[in-house]
């Protein structure tokens, strides 16, 4: 596996499981997509919170990460477009 294959998978594959994993729990979806209307700052804020609370919980690194990697506009909008279609 090249080096960009490989750095694809280390970011796409925890982004994908974390959003898997909101859209199984109600109350986590619609935090996270809540989370649309909120300004950047606060997003990053909010989105920093709750990694900091996994990380302390002992959750996947990988999962915290992708959850840092969120505070990118692209990548949140990608993210909330991916948990409208699980949950339908």
């Amino acid at each position: 596996m090249g080096m960009g294959a490989l750095l694809v998978r280390l970011y796409t594959e925890p982004l994908v499981d974390l959003v898997r994993a909101l859209s199984e729990d109600d109350r986590l979806s619609e935090w996270f997509l809540n989370m649309e209307t909120l300004p950047l700052p606060s997003r990053a804020t909010e989105l920093g919170g709750m990694a900091t609370q996994m990380q302390a919980a002992g959750e996947d690194a990988a999962l915290v990460n992708a959850l840092t990697l969120l505070a990118r506009p692209t990548l949140f909008a990608a993210a909330c477009e991916a948990l409208r279609e699980l949950r339908r």
